[in-house]
């Protein structure tokens, strides 16, 4: 971002509640004579209304009443001064007096296109214009062309800068003594010649999931902000596609497309995509597409951010697990218990049939220990036969 470029929002105030339009073709403003004690702004763009209601209306012009410009727009060199014109009119039954003045334009919080209140500093365009007169009054249906004057300084950076010209109205509500701006007004844009450099960043970037009872009903919700840190008006579209297993395509949003993006200017965006199947592991990617106009094309890319998520359907993990460990349970119930009528393995078990082992210690019973023997010590050979359950060798 250009040093000579911060970032700026619409400043608020306590004492003054503006209510702004900015004109296309025409631009109208309505309210209720200022003598008459009001509640609330009268809203921009009205048709004339009942008598004692003051409607005025702001357009572009050069000297030709039916001029179809929609803005003062110029390309201009460094320490270049041109002459403009807007034509204001009176479209009431009143007559009315009117503020002029020009100021800087800004991007609102969600995008939108505003001027600074008329005591802010501008520093770009409201600080090169010059409004001819500064009041004027008019008779009932009348109309009057003034003179707009701008010099662009010497210093004056490459690429687009923005601001507005206001006839506004201002009154005090007698109950409570509050302070109230009604302002129409016809914007202005400026391409000061040099180098383009359209830029778009999305940061403070945050992706999140949550999960609902059924696998198929999950969130992903993205917040983030743009910013022009470029020094061309830009406008664009933003997607936001999540991705399962295989990049299979798990669903996708889109945001309206926004315009009018200053340069310097950030607005915040937020995204949500409801039904995300939880397939545990999956991957939100975040696609901002730029549109600017001929001049800057090709100057600038598609801008992507992607994050991995995890996704797990618990639910259902918990019904699986509670599922599986029931049926662990009742098996491990049913196979634990032996066969009380079924047969055994266990050799010291007696079954009613004499073994190999019971008749040969009763062969054994009738042996004469061999010379030499211990008495209370078995030969090595009966040690043997006792182990084996032989009975051949009683005789010999």
């Amino acid at each position: 971002m250009s040093p000579d470029r911060p970032l700026r929002t619409a400043p608020r105030s306590l004492a003054v509640l503006v209510a702004l339009v900015l004109a296309l073709l025409p631009g109208r403003a309505s309210a209720q004579d200022p003598s008459t004690p009001t509640t609330a702004p009268g809203s921009g763009g009205a048709a004339p209304s009942a008598p004692g209601t003051l409607t005025w209306s702001v357009r572009p012009g050069d000297g030709v009443a039916d001029d179809d410009r929609s803005a003062l727009e110029h390309d201009v060199e460094p320490g270049q001064t041109l002459q403009d014109s807007m034509v204001v009119q009176n479209l009431s039954d009143l007559p009315i007096e009117l503020q002029l003045y020009a100021a800087d334009a800004v991007n609102t919080a969600d995008g939108s296109y505003n001027l600074l209140v008329r005591d802010a500093e501008d520093l770009g365009v409201g600080a090169w214009t010059t409004v001819e007169q500064e009041t004027i009054v008019l008779a009932p249906g009348q109309e009057q062309e003034v003179g707009v004057t701008i010099a662009v300084p010497d210093n004056a950076t490459p690429g687009d800068h923005a601001g507005g010209v206001v006839a506004s109205l201002r009154s005090t509500q007698t109950d409570t003594q509050v302070a109230l701006e009604q302002r129409v007004g016809v914007r202005t844009y400026l391409r000061v010649a040099g180098e383009l450099e359209p830029s778009l960043s999305i940061q403070d970037l945050d992706i999140s999931f949550s999960g609902g009872a059924a696998p198929t009903g999950g969130t992903i919700t993205a917040t983030y902000t743009l910013v022009n840190d470029g020094n061309v008006r830009l406008g664009g579209r933003d997607e936001l596609e999540v991705t399962g297993p295989f990049d299979a395509t798990v669903a996708e949003e889109a945001l309206p497309a926004f315009s009018n993006l200053l340069p310097g200017s950030a607005v915040e965006r937020e995204i949500v995509v409801h039904g995300v199947t939880s397939w545990v592991r999956l991957e939100a990617e975040l696609a901002v597409i730029p549109d600017v106009d001929p001049a800057a094309e090709g100057l600038i890319d598609i801008e992507r951010r992607s994050v991995k998520l995890w996704a797990v359907p618990w639910l259902t993990l918990a019904i699986v697990a509670v599922a599986v460990g029931g049926l662990w349970a009742i098996r491990r119930r049913r196979g634990g218990a032996p066969d009380a009528d079924g047969p055994t393995d266990d050799p010291t078990v007696d079954d009613g049939e004499p073994t190999a082992a019971t008749t040969a210690d009763a062969t054994d019973s009738n042996e004469t220990e061999p010379p030499g023997a211990s008495p209370t010590e078995p030969s090595a050979a009966a040690a043997d036969d006792d182990l084996v359950g032989t009975t051949g060798d009683a005789s010999a």
